[in-house]
């Protein structure tokens, strides 16, 4: 199975061991909108690979960017459903591969919002506090998270700066709050996939580190 990674917003879920794993991806790109190390306001509009994962991001390459407003009907905040138009707009400027556009859209959609739409999802699902979602498109299988959307969210954001927690030996060090409930999330999600010939998995902010744990556990098998 082809097994692709595209990320945006990305906190850190691991260190160096977690890292070298998912350098086995078919393909890793993270998109991050960070111009200093808490800023939310601008978005790359071109993707990027990094070798290691981390906040603070090398660019390969120098970054024009996309400024955005606030939606005139966001009444729900700037910081999750903004946030990701940002991403979604950059996308849509740099004119990406259909693949990781549609990787945006659905992280947009999976945040559960009045108007968001709910039927596109083949599964949704939340498992052990970790949301997230399945469609399935020819063959291949996008699996998606939300970002931090609730309590439990920011809480495990919270306890995600202490390294203390080894999930198996070949992830080494994760951050434990990003990977706390992922082991039983990728046991629902396991089979549910098992018939696909390419496996995307995305997700934003929160949302994306456990992509990266999940891709992790998709690598070990």
């Amino acid at each position: 199975m082809k097994i692709r990674r595209i990320v945006f917003g990305e906190p850190k879920p691991g260190e160096a061991t977690f890292a070298t794993l998912l350098g086995r991806l078919d393909e890793s790109v993270s998109y991050c909108n960070r111009t200093g190390p808490l800023e939310h306001d601008r978005v790359t509009d071109v993707p990027f690979t990094v070798p290691l994962l981390g906040l603070n991001f090398a660019h390969p390459t120098n970054l024009s960017f996309v400024s955005a407003l606030p939606a005139s009907d966001d009444q729900w905040g700037i910081f999750a459903l903004h946030h990701i138009e940002l991403y979604e707009q950059g996308a849509q400027a740099a004119k990406l591969d259909p693949v990781h556009l549609e990787c945006v859209h659905l992280c947009r959609a999976i945040y559960d919002y009045p108007g968001n739409p709910t039927q596109l999802w083949d599964e949704r699902l939340t498992t052990a506090g970790v949301s997230w979602g399945i469609k399935s498109d020819n063959g291949r299988a996008f699996v998606v998270f939300r970002g931090s959307d609730d309590l439990m969210d920011w809480l495990r954001d919270l306890t995600g700066f202490d390294p203390a927690v080894t999930r198996t030996p070949a992830f080494g060090p994760m951050w434990d709050g990003f990977a706390e409930g992922m082991a039983e999330t990728w046991m629902a999600i396991k089979p549910l996939i098992s018939g696909a010939s390419e496996l995307v998995i995305t997700g934003h902010s929160l949302g994306a580190a456990r992509a990266d744990v999940t891709a992790g556990y998709a690598l070990a098998g």
